[in-house]
């Protein structure tokens, strides 16, 4: 296996991260927003109980 390392600027860098924290403010606003989130995510299985791989007693 190899790995492609690419060298990026700190205004890159900031760049990419100020989107990222853009994207979490729009999309975890309500409680729902950020249960859908961690379920599709696979942190919470579908009931809302945290994902047995998390520790969880879930599915």
């Amino acid at each position: 296996m190899s790995y492609v390392i690419h060298s990026r600027s700190k205004a890159e860098i900031d760049s990419m991260i100020e989107k990222i924290e853009a994207w979490h403010r729009k999309n975890t606003r309500t409680s729902k927003q950020r249960l859908g989130f961690l379920k599709r995510a696979g942190i919470l299985d579908r009931n809302g109980q945290l994902a047995k791989c998390y520790g969880g007693k879930g599915e």
